[in-house]
């Protein structure tokens, strides 16, 4: 049986249908019988859990459709949580951590800091460079962030890099900031 590995950058929600289209082609058009899918950027990540009644787990959904189209092997570039990897099947996840200690080096940063304490869960096992961390409340509701704080540290005169694993509207850097 051949084998034909797909990477999705993502670029429009709608492509799941191109995507799907595309499975089926291939699987219904010997020799393909394998398809490995790799995910540059997972569609609707952030929306890991029910949130309120006017809103879905809108990852649940579309890792369903997914799922549907039964990829023998699916990697996910830096997934926003590890709900993600639960829900796909037969899915890993992937980090460049050499693109980032280049960009450590090349910035010639003193520290880093995670904006948040799933940046710091996330990232801090990857990647050993000294780092501080902030504690933020977000209103599930309208998104706003309501509350910031940087826990103890001084960046006085620091070069920092800021690393996290997703910006939608710039929030929080323009907080940390």
């Amino acid at each position: 049986a051949e084998q034909v590995d797909v990477t999705w950058e993502i670029s429009d929600e709608g492509e799941i249908m191109q995507l799907a289209q595309l499975t089926d082609l291939l699987l219904s058009n010997p020799p393909w019988s394998r398809i490995t899918l790799d995910i540059k950027y997972l569609p609707y990540g952030r929306q890991d859990k029910d949130i309120e009644n006017d809103s879905c787990f809108a990852l649940r959904t579309f890792t369903e459709i997914l799922n549907f189209m039964a990829f023998e092997k699916v990697t996910i570039q830096d997934p926003h949580s590890p709900i993600a990897l639960d829900l796909i099947l037969d899915s890993t996840a992937y980090y460049n951590e050499k693109i980032v200690e280049k960009v450590f080096e090349f910035t010639d940063s003193d520290i880093v800091v995670y904006p948040d304490t799933g940046a710091l869960d996330k990232y801090s096992q990857l990647y050993k460079f000294p780092s501080l961390y902030g504690n933020k409340v977000r209103d599930q509701t309208t998104g706003q962030i309501t509350s910031y704080e940087l826990q103890s540290g001084n960046l006085q005169d620091q070069s920092v890099l800021i690393i996290d694993d997703i910006c939608d509207g710039g929030a929080t850097f323009i907080i940390l900031a």
